[in-house]
């Protein structure tokens, strides 16, 4: 179950920010021409459970007894946006975790970062969604697994509501006067090399009121083990990805994409999301309202069948 309040609307509304910009030298870029096709560091491509896959309501299975409880930071929080050249990314733990993994382990887990794709890297039922947000999380100490990451998809679909997420995290924010520049000074075989990066900082952002608060009590959620969608592609991830799609605005996402899928430069006209990877049999299993939906489902069908040949038998 995930837990969640619901807002005022005066306190989305409430929400200030400032910001200033400055500039570093420390990110690293990551080629998507090919969408990750040609990456070689790492394990990318060399193994088996690689990220991101397709999700399949016929290839999932159906675990009422899994935990997904994601707590967003009630209190409003300084963050610092940053603009790389592959991504816009924060690092701040805006929640914590408590999760199942597939085979019924609980653990706990605290946010370190987020990311966001575009379009999306997971699709579900073979539909990709026009944003990505992934917030990972690592194993808090208390808890030992061979798994120590967790990540939280949560998806956007353009619609004419803005999403007050974006409104205070505004990616127009990182617009800086001089695009990230790149040095000759390569880190590994994957055509990697440092460069500059846009920071911008907010002063005041209420994760839970403006992102939390939007998620249903009980939503349809998938859970796979899989990798990290960026170079090396550890496979060192426990996947959670929400059913509940969100709103944004095609203005908002703009202000995402005009660094990248819409950077004619960026990736020849590809976005900054990775190639769906084979699922190579590997268990996907759903939990929250999707489960409890087809468990009706098919009680239902099992109800009428029996109905149908009661009524066969007395006519007989």
């Amino acid at each position: 179950m995930i837990v969640l309040i619901i807002p005022l609307l005066f306190i989305v509304q409430s929400q200030t920010t400032t910001t200033t910009n400055t500039t570093t030298t420390t990110a690293t870029t990551i080629s998507y021409a090919s969408q990750g096709s040609d990456w070689t560091s790492g394990v990318c491509s060399s193994s088996t459970s690689q990220s991101p896959i397709n999700l399949e309501v016929s290839s999932g299975t159906c675990d009422n007894s899994m935990v997904l409880d994601i707590q967003f930071k009630k209190d409003a929080m300084q963050i610092v946006m940053e603009r790389v050249q592959y991504t816009i990314q924060s690092k701040a733990a805006v929640s914590n975790l408590y999760a199942t993994d597939i085979n019924g382990n609980l653990y706990g887990y605290t946010a370190t970062s987020f990311m966001f794709h575009s379009p999306s890297e997971h699709t579900i039922e073979g539909t990709r969604y026009d944003l990505e947000m992934q917030i990972v999380h690592d194993l808090k100490s208390e808890f030992s697994a061979t798994i120590t990451k967790a990540i939280v998809s949560i998806l956007f679909e353009v619609s004419s509501t803005d999403q007050p997420f974006f409104t205070t995290y505004d990616f127009a924010l990182v617009a800086s006067a001089s695009t990230n520049t790149t040095t000759t000074n390569t880190t590994n075989s994957t055509n990697t090399t440092t460069a500059a990066s846009v920071t911008s900082t907010i002063a005041s952002i209420n994760f839970n009121d403006l992102l939390g608060s939007q998620l249903d009590a009980n939503p349809a959620y998938y859970t796979y083990v899989g990798s990290l969608t960026i170079p090396d592609c550890d496979e060192n991830v426990n996947w959670y990805i929400l059913d509940s799609i969100l709103p944004i605005t095609q203005t908002q996402l703009d202000a995402f994409n005009t660094y990248f899928l819409s950077n004619s430069t960026f990736a020849s006209g590809n976005g900054n999301n990775r190639a769906i990877q084979s699922t190579n049999d590997r268990t996907i299993k759903k939990g929250g309202v999707a489960c409890e939906e087809q468990f009706v489902y098919f009680f239902s069908f099992f109800i009428l069948y029996i109905f149908i040949n009661y009524f066969i038998f007395k006519l007989l």
